[in-house]
């Protein structure tokens, strides 16, 4: 055997116009795939196809909606409406709408809070909504609390007039009156006095609210409110008092409503009486101190001229209403298979 029989058989390569017709018979046979694909896509996206995507991502939103409803407006064989937590950030609840006409291929729309409604699904041979309720317990209407008169005495008769000193204190105590029934403690608001100022000039004075013991003042001070003698009147008018954290008092325990001297030593007020001897109401009480607080006097058949308003804090009660408890849904499209839905309300919105 020759040594050149050993040698490989020599092989040409390919040439430059060989693997330019190679690349571009590749591109052709790419570009047929992509075509092909596109193609099948399109085929499997039939208008068929497309309707039933849209008929299920509008009820899978209608499902959602109905899910977190915090009422239900109104509810029909061809439409549902409710009230939603706030979507657009004005910090309102929202209305959404789904409705149907009921005309063979009209379309299922949506709409928010009665604007320009949005087609949900182009086309629906049949939509009809059944429901499911049952009774639910739900609060009752408020009953409307507003400020109100709740103890004083008004009484215009037989006028005495008392000075507010370093030692000499009044006050009047009363039980709550005028609160509603049902009423389990009331906000104290405000104090109206009947001062005029004591000259010279330069007092102060205070009004307290305190507790009472055997309804007279307990020395407890629950809040206070001073005020100048210059911010009152140099002949008898009302001085409106406001507080600001009397609440959770107890609407059959006595108050009492204390005026006491601050600063200096002169006397900051006169403070207006009745001494008619039937003008005591009942529930109030005048007491007098020629000690500071330290120790009270009734005042025999007197009353301070003054009125306490208050607010009644009324627990909210409770009454039955008809909650959704679920939706019965069957959707046909215009072609295509019907859609079967049970959706149930979680949360039992009201109807």
């Amino acid at each position: 055997m020759t040594h050149g029989a050993l040698n490989p058989v020599n092989r040409r390569g390919f040439s430059l116009v060989e693997l330019v017709l190679a690349c571009a018979l590749l591109v052709i046979l790419l570009a047929a795939g992509r075509g092909a694909i596109g193609l099948a896509k399109n085929a499997a996206r039939s208008p068929v196809l497309e309707r039933s995507i849209s008929l299920s991502a509008a009820l899978d939103d209608l499902t959602n909606d109905v899910g977190c409803a915090l009422q239900i407006q109104t509810v029909t064989a061809k439409s549902i409406s409710a009230f939603v937590p706030d979507r657009n950030g004005d910090g309102e609840d929202d209305l959404i709408t789904y409705s149907w006409s009921g005309a063979a291929g009209a379309p299922l729309i949506r709409s928010i809070n009665g604007g320009t409604p949005e087609t949900l699904v182009a086309s629906l041979q049949s939509f009809a909504i059944a429901s499911s309720q049952q009774t639910i317990s739900v609060p009752a209407p408020a009953a409307k609390s507003t400020e109100r008169l709740v103890g004083g005495n008004s009484t215009s008769s037989s006028l005495k007039t008392t000075t507010i000193s370093a030692s000499n204190f009044r006050a009047g105590s009363f039980v709550p009156a005028n609160l509603p029934a049902g009423t389990t403690s009331w906000k104290l608001t405000r104090v109206r006095v009947m001062v005029r100022q004591n000259p010279p000039v330069v007092g102060a004075f205070s009004v307290q609210v305190q507790p009472t013991n055997a309804q007279a003042p307990s020395g407890q001070v629950l809040e206070e409110v001073s005020i100048a003698e210059s911010d009152i009147s140099s002949s008898y008018a009302w001085k409106d008092v406001t507080f600001s954290t009397l609440d959770k008092l107890s609407p059959i325990n006595p108050i009492a409503i204390v005026v006491t001297r601050l600063s200096p030593s002169i006397e900051p007020c006169d403070l207006q009486a009745t001494g008619s001897g039937g003008a005591t109401v009942a529930g109030n009480a005048y007491f007098s101190s020629s000690n500071s607080g330290a120790s009270w006097s009734m005042v025999s058949g007197e009353d301070m001229i003054y009125a306490v308003y208050g607010i009644p804090n009324v627990p909210t009660s409770t009454t039955t209403a008809t909650g959704l408890s679920s939706l019965q849904i069957t959707a046909v499209p215009t072609s295509g298979a019907a859609i079967h839905m049970n959706i149930p309300a979680s949360n039992i919105p009201q109807m």
